[in-house]
């Protein structure tokens, strides 16, 4: 397990920080930018393939995909359309009868048959709609920049800037957690991915 995590942790940074050095130095080709998102897209469309905008995320993947095909500098796309398909995992949990995504991982991380306050429950709920919103805004803009901009910036967004700021986002929000529910009981961040890896997460939808 743990050398699993140090070899996904270190092609996580290395990829990144390689392919924007490659477009820096101008001999990088955009194409294998794409590889990996596509991968990732793929594998969250396979999890909304129950839900009833699938074909609309599918149709957007083609699209995307035909596209960067003719031209590879719109694969920039690619990460947009990622943070929109895991938004719309924040997004459908909070329609009843379903459970807000955050309220169920924290129930995991916790233990199901552990006490959870109302304050948790607001808490987490409050949580979700943020990640929602957050995933949102981060595919909006990374549209804006392949659109507006040159296709560096739209790269760098979306294989750099936004997952720092989702790790950054990781990091504060147990701050803030232990400020706002200082009577709940706190988890580190090994804790919490550790429970999540454990989790069943075909029940989580």
């Amino acid at each position: 397990m743990r050398f699993r995590a140090i070899i996904s942790i270190g092609l996580a940074v290395a990829f990144p920080v390689g392919s924007m050095v490659g477009i820096q130095s101008g001999n990088f080709n955009l194409g294998w930018l794409s590889f990996p998102d596509v991968l990732i897209s793929l594998a969250l469309l396979h999890g909304l393939k129950s839900d009833t905008e699938h074909w609309i995320f599918l149709g957007g993947f083609t699209l995307t995909l035909a596209l960067t095909l003719m031209n590879p500098e719109l694969g920039a796309l690619f990460p947009s359309l990622i943070f929109l398909l895991i938004s719309r995992y924040f997004q459908r949990s909070l329609t009843p009868p379903q459970k807000p995504l955050i309220t169920q991982m924290a129930r995991h991380v916790r233990g199901q048959d552990a006490p959870f306050s109302q304050a948790a429950l607001s808490y987490t709920l409050g949580l979700t709609r943020v990640w929602w919103l957050f995933f949102v805004f981060l595919g909006l803009i990374q549209v804006l920049l392949v659109i507006f901009t040159q296709s560096n910036w739209a790269w760098m967004m979306g294989n750099t800037l936004a997952p720092a700021l989702i790790f950054l986002f990781l990091v504060l929000e147990p701050v803030y957690r232990r400020h706002r529910l200082p009577n709940e009981p706190q988890h580190s961040l090994r804790h919490f991915f550790s429970r999540l890896s454990e989790a069943d997460w075909k029940r989580m939808e």
